[in-house]
């Protein structure tokens, strides 16, 4: 993630892509704590999982929608995440997202 400000890359803020071959998983961190988890399995199916620390301060909510951005291919707002966690539904690039907030699993 990058600095607004300076466009200097940023400390603790973090998107991490992981494959296994039979799904692709982006985590997002800030510091050392879960805020999303972005999965795309091998049927092309996506969702995206909120934890509950998805709103923890100002700069989580920037990082994580600059994150959300890259992986969208759009705009993001505060907003957007609320109305994606409560519809239960997202599109990123023309595809369907599968939304919800950690305590639902």
């Amino acid at each position: 993630m990058k600095s607004n400000r300076s466009g200097n890359e940023v400390k603790n803020q973090v998107l991490v892509w992981v494959e296994d071959g039979e799904k692709t998983v982006g985590n997002f961190f800030s510091y050392e704590t879960l805020i999303f988890s972005y999965e795309v399995n091998e049927d092309d199916e996506r969702s995206l999982m909120f934890s509950r620390k998805y709103d923890y301060s100002k700069t989580t909510i920037t990082y994580r929608n600059q994150a959300l951005e890259q992986i969208s291919g759009a705009k993001v707002t505060s907003g957007d995440v609320k109305n994606w966690i409560e519809t239960g539904e997202a599109v990123f690039w023309g595809n369907a997202v599968k939304v919800r907030l950690e305590s639902e699993c």
